[in-house]
């Protein structure tokens, strides 16, 4: 049998030498590249900015900058446009002319005569002059017209009796006031005005107004009378639909007056003849101003 020698053929496979040397020339590589990497660095990361820290970064806009501003001020002018619209509201319904009053409201009157309210009051021979303060009295009137002067309002009441309405100028302060009619109520007074009164008038009803406290000076006996007219007058401005009886009014009038009492008196003389409710509360007008007017030196 012959002897075979066994050949071994070794194809595309270098040398373990050649590797060797490959794998070495590249950890020199790779030391010579390449900075050891330190396990304890690998998340490490620094940040580097140009931007100083005390300022921010992202640079700010107009709007971010003055924002709150900007809606502060919105929300004051809207609050300001409210309010004012409110308050416009209220004057709206107020008389531009409208006088404030300081009313003393006093409803429990005192008669001081130089020798006592008993003996005034018992004693109708004495004429003793005595102070007397008077009532309060708050209503709604309507008014046709404000003036400065006179005569606008007279002319103004010349026009209204052409349509055949009753009406009457009250002076007070600076201003002349022509009024067509008198209620106890804000209400009623709008009700009759737009009852009684041309759809084209321009009448401003429901407006108050007062009569103020006043410390007056009379004989004893006209005083005696004026404390007996106050519920009288009271009692008409409620029900202006028909007068009270003339006798109610005149209970008490004393045979002497003086000019001022007079001049109420020449305005209740006559009212219980009217029979047309706007006429009634004209000539009531005339009787409050009148009353008013006590006062006047």
């Amino acid at each position: 049998m012959e002897n075979k020698k066994q050949v071994t053929i070794q194809l595309n496979h270098k040398s373990s030498s050649e590797e060797k040397i490959k794998d070495d020339r590249l950890e020199d590589y790779i030391r010579e590249h390449h900075h050891p990497i330190d396990e304890g660095q690998t998340f490490k990361r620094n940040y580097t900015t140009d931007v100083n820290p005390f300022y921010p970064g992202k640079k700010q806009t107009f709007w971010m900058k003055y924002k709150s501003f900007i809606l502060s001020a919105l929300t004051a002018i809207f609050i300001g446009t409210f309010l004012g619209l409110m308050i416009l509201k209220i004057f709206i319904d107020m008389d531009p002319e409208e006088v404030a009053f300081d009313a003393n409201a006093t409803n429990n009157q005192t008669v001081t005569t130089a020798s006592g309210q008993t003996e005034a009051q018992n004693n109708s021979n004495t004429s003793a002059a005595g102070s007397y303060q008077t009532r309060d009295f708050t209503f709604f009137v309507t008014q046709a017209g404000v003036f400065s002067t006179k005569e606008g309002a007279d002319q103004l009441l010349q026009n209204l009796q052409v349509k055949n309405i009753k009406g009457m100028v009250w002076h007070r302060e600076e201003n002349y006031h022509v009024f067509v009619g008198i209620h106890s109520t804000s209400e009623g007074s709008k009700q009759f005005a737009k009852t009684n009164f041309p759809a084209e008038s321009e009448f401003y009803s429901g407006k108050d107004w007062q009569i103020s406290s006043n410390e007056v000076t009379f004989s004893a006996q006209e005083l005696a009378w004026l404390q007996a007219l106050e519920p009288t007058l009271e009692a008409q401005v409620s029900n202006t639909t028909e007068p009270i009886n003339q006798d109610k009014w005149l209970d008490k009038k004393p045979a002497e007056l003086s000019e001022l009492m007079q001049a109420m008196l020449a305005e209740i003389q006559g009212l219980d003849a009217l029979d047309n409710e706007q006429a009634i509360q004209s000539r009531l007008l005339l009787i409050f101003y009148a009353y008013e007017n006590l006062s006047n030196e």
